[in-house]
């Protein structure tokens, strides 16, 4: 089993294939070690990427946070 950290790289180095490269690598990882099956939790600016390399959607997650008074 394997973790990856959500990653958005600042605005002037996106679109030079750091996204992909961030994502890509660990999977490569993943694969080389055995494993078979790689989940995601995708944010909205990162599908196109993972669209590109293969993810499909599947399914939709509900966030929940607690309400903060002030």
């Amino acid at each position: 089993a394997g973790w990856a950290v959500q990653h958005l790289p600042l605005e002037a180095y996106r679109r030079r294939g750091f996204g992909l490269a961030l994502t890509l690598q660990p999977l490569l990882d993943a694969r080389a070690a055995g494993h078979t099956v790689a989940v995601l939790q995708a944010a909205t600016q990162g599908v196109r990427i993972y669209e590109r390399i293969g993810f499909q959607a599947f399914g939709g997650i509900t966030e929940y946070k607690p309400l903060i008074e002030r």
